[in-house]
C-alpha cells in the first residue's frame, strides 16, 4: 500500500481497514475512544465511524499507557516478522533485517548495493530508490 499509494494514504488506508474491524467486533460508540497518535486525523472520515470519538493526540505513546503499550507491541510484532521472515526465505539473510529490523545500517547497504532491494523493500522509499538496478545495468 504504502508504494502504491504513498505513506500518508496507505497510513489512512491501512488504519480504516484496521477500525472497520474494530466496528464489526462491536465496539460501542458511546464507549469508544478512538486516539490517533500524532496531531493528525484524516480530512474525511469513513463512514462507519460517523458517531465515534476520534482524537488526535501528539506524542499520545507518551501520554497515555494504553498507546504506550499498542506501540510496543506493535514493535514487537514487527521485529518478529522480520525474524520469521528470514527464517522463511533465507535469501532475505544479506539485508540483516533479523538483526537491525530494517535500518540502513552498514550491513543493509552493503546488500542492497550488491543485490538491489528485494521484494519487501518499499520501493517508494528514498533511501531504498537509489539502489534499484535497471535492466539496462
Amino acid at each position: 500500500e504504502i508504494d502504491k499509494y504513498g505513506m500518508a494514504p496507505a497510513k489512512d488506508y491501512i488504519t480504516f481497514k484496521l477500525l472497520e474491524k474494530m466496528v464489526e467486533c462491536g465496539y460501542k460508540k458511546e464507549d469508544t475512544i478512538i486516539i490517533m497518535d500524532g496531531a493528525y486525523i484524516p480530512k474525511r472520515l469513513p463512514d462507519f465511524l460517523k458517531g465515534y470519538r476520534v482524537l488526535a493526540v501528539p506524542k499520545a505513546d507518551v501520554h497515555i499507557k494504553a498507546v504506550s503499550a499498542a506501540s510496543v507491541m506493535a514493535k514487537v510484532i514487527k521485529d518478529n516478522h522480520f525474524m520469521e521472515t528470514v527464517k522463511k526465505c533465507p535469501e532475505f539473510a544479506p539485508y540483516g533485517f533479523e538483526d537491525n529490523r530494517g535500518y540502513l545500517t552498514p550491513q543493509h547497504i552493503a546488500a542492497l548495493k550488491l543485490l538491489g532491494p528485494s521484494t519487501v523493500h518499499r520501493l517508494s522509499i528514498n533511501a531504498v530508490k537509489g539502489y534499484i538496478k535497471h535492466n539496462d545495468e
